[in-house]
């Protein structure tokens, strides 16, 4: 009889907290695939090659691997992509904000300060 009441009411209760955990993994894939959408590799037309993991970034020069930025990065909920740019060269931080297509593997980025629009640069990934 006791036996009876635990499949009974233990059952169902194992089944509800199975689809809640299965439900909590398939959210937290979901974020994890937002928050993880440029990681990687990507490269500039001129070949250098920005590596983007866990919202920092740092862009490096083809050739000698020398380190010319560094930054963080933060996808928005409308999925834009906000960075914040060091130039280890320059010594400057600027701000730019960007839209990748999914389509063509591209990152189009422009300057948030309209004043420097002429800079505006595209990112394809590499891997």
């Amino acid at each position: 009889m006791h036996l009876s009441k635990i499949v009974k009411f233990g059952l169902p209760l194992m089944l509800l907290s199975a689809c809640t955990m299965t439900q909590n993994r398939g959210q937290l894939k979901i974020e994890d695939a937002r928050k993880d959408v440029l990681m990687g590799e990507w490269q500039d037309k001129a070949g250098m090659l920005s590596t983007f993991s866990n919202g920092k970034f740092e862009t490096r020069t083809p050739d000698t691997n020398e380190k010319l930025a560094e930054g963080n990065y933060n996808i928005e909920e409308d999925n834009s992509i906000n960075i914040e740019v060091k130039s280890l060269v320059k010594g400057n931080v600027s701000k730019v904000n960007c839209n990748l297509r999914h389509f063509n593997n591209t990152l189009y980025c422009a300057p948030m300060d309209e004043a420097l629009s002429a800079t505006a640069f595209s990112l394809f990934r590499v891997n």
